[in-house]
């Protein structure tokens, strides 16, 4: 599908042709530090190897996540196929998290069976509610989309996390024996000040 070569080259923008052993189960983590909003932030990547090819993922993977990115091969239509479901499994077990699509192989888009754009517009139509943002990118060569991809998990994650935190306005601080936008703060007879 990609996601190794996709993760090299967001890690050290490399691209290898060579296919060593690789296993089929297990995770690997990859991190990188961004600057956003004067903000430091350290993204932390896990790459599920494959797992979801032979069984639904486990609660466990998605404990803490924040975001997840769903990738499928432009190339590869059985694993577009499987985007439902796995977007409807991350859902179900994150149910606030950043969903972001990507699109690995760009640069192979020619071949007979590739996803089209028909394809790809009809997923997003039909679940743009569960979706941050989609990516096409190709490890090869430049890294098209890799660096902007990453990037904006970051700055989604950072910008979210910026609005949790962000002080109340002035004007939303109401002083007693104001009214404003339909609430009206009544004073006591005793003195004190109640709603």
């Amino acid at each position: 599908m990609g996601k190794s070569a996709l993760f090299r080259r967001f890690i050290d923008n490399s691209f290898t042709t060579e296919h060593g052993p690789r296993s089929t189960m297990g995770l690997d983590c990859f991190s990188k530090t961004y600057t956003i909003h004067d903000r430091e932030i350290k993204l932390e990547v896990w790459d599920t190897a494959g797992i979801e090819r032979f069984a639904t993922l486990s609660a466990s993977y998605y404990h803490g996540a924040s975001a997840a990115i769903l990738c499928y091969s432009s190339i590869d239509r059985d694993s577009f196929n499987t985007l439902s479901q796995h977007l409807l499994e991350t859902i179900m077990h994150a149910k606030t998290i950043k969903v972001f699509l990507c699109s690995t192989k760009s640069d192979c888009r020619q071949t007979h069976d590739a996803i089209t754009d028909a394809d790809i517009m009809q997923f997003e139509d039909q679940c743009d509610a569960a979706l941050t943002d989609s990516f096409r990118t190709s490890a090869k060569e430049d890294g098209e989309g890799v660096a902007d991809m990453f990037y904006a998990v970051a700055e989604a994650l950072v910008s979210e996390d910026l609005n949790k935190f962000r002080p109340k306005e002035p004007e939303q601080y109401m002083k007693a024996g104001q009214e404003q936008e339909g609430f009206k703060l009544h004073k006591k007879k005793s003195g004190g000040c109640c709603l």
